[in-house]
């Protein structure tokens, strides 16, 4: 009978940990920077590579023309970000952790990338 629990335990645990309970990559932007992001955002790429305890992450974002000429207006305002033509660049190395943004206004597309050294 305790054998029975012990082995469930251990089955329950191994479950648990195999789930991937990452935090969602909108949720990542979102802290980073300050900047919530609509809804009805259009999700292009979402990408999440794990090498041991490193991890890449790349997540690219298209707008609405109305939600890109807000962003523009919270970007410039920002001391995070530096802007460059129709560019936008927001870096920082936060924890061991990089986080390199771009969002071009042109296309109203954001490239979120994070990256542990």
């Amino acid at each position: 009978m305790r054998l029975n629990r012990i082995l469930y335990l251990i089955a329950t645990l191994l479950c648990i940990i195999s789930c991937d309970y990452r935090t969602a990559s909108k949720t990542r932007f979102e802290r980073t920077t300050n900047i919530e992001l609509s809804d009805s955002i259009t999700v292009i790429e979402d990408i999440f590579q794990e090498s041991g305890p490193d991890y890449g992450l790349s997540y690219k974002v298209s707008l609405t023309k109305n939600e890109c000429l807000i962003l523009i207006d919270e970007v410039q305002k920002s001391p995070d970000w530096e802007q460059e033509g129709s560019e936008f660049e927001f870096y920082k190395t936060i924890d061991g952790i990089i986080y390199n943004i771009t969002f071009s206004s042109k296309e109203c597309i954001i490239t979120y990338y994070e990256d542990m050294v």
